[in-house]
């Protein structure tokens, strides 16, 4: 009797830490392969894009998100990596599982311009425009004044913190200032 009451524990104990890897293994497949950080930040900044599914060519920002985003029914762990490069010329010779992203022709010179407006803010300008926001040191996020197209690219870790910095309404200008300049 007691044999049998062992045997079943240990055959419970055996589901139990099978369901338990089982459960692991579908987990660690549907976490992003891709950095989403950096789908954020391009996204902020309008960013093109350029995305390869089944040897088509798309640059849809809603394409990109629908692969990456492990909730999506369309996400493909097929996507590992996402790049930034300075122009859509670079992306031509990008393996198909990376993503590429580079600031739009139309809006770089728009998005250098903002970013150098708030950054030269006040504490006074940004009370009398009741922007709940510290001053802006750009050595708080090691980048230096003026920002550049290569910041855009190269630093942007420092600019994404930066830009998260900004009020909402800042940020959303930005997203107006790549809608329009479209």
């Amino acid at each position: 009797m007691k044999k049998r009451l062992i045997i079943i524990i240990a055959i419970a104990m055996c589901i139990t830490l099978a369901s338990i890897v089982i459960i692991n293994i579908r987990n660690e497949a549907q976490r992003p392969m891709v950095n989403l950080n950096m789908y954020f930040y391009a996204i902020s900044l309008g960013f093109e894009f350029r995305i390869v599914i089944n040897n088509n060519e798309f640059n849809a920002s809603t394409l990109v998100f629908e692969r990456i985003m492990p909730d999506s029914s369309r996400f493909d762990p097929f996507f590992t990596e996402i790049i930034f490069l300075n122009n859509a010329s670079e992306s031509i010779n990008i393996p198909d599982h990376i993503i590429a992203a580079w600031p739009r022709e139309s809006t770089v010179d728009h998005l250098i311009d903002g970013f150098h407006v708030f950054i030269n803010r006040t504490e006074e300008e940004l009370t009398s425009l009741r922007l709940n926001r510290p001053v802006i040191n750009l050595k708080d996020f090691n980048l230096s004044y003026p920002l550049t197209n290569i910041d855009l690219i190269n630093n942007w870790e420092q600019v994404y913190a930066m830009f998260l910095t900004l009020s909402p309404i800042e940020q959303e200008r930005f997203a107006m200032v790549t809608r329009i300049a479209n």
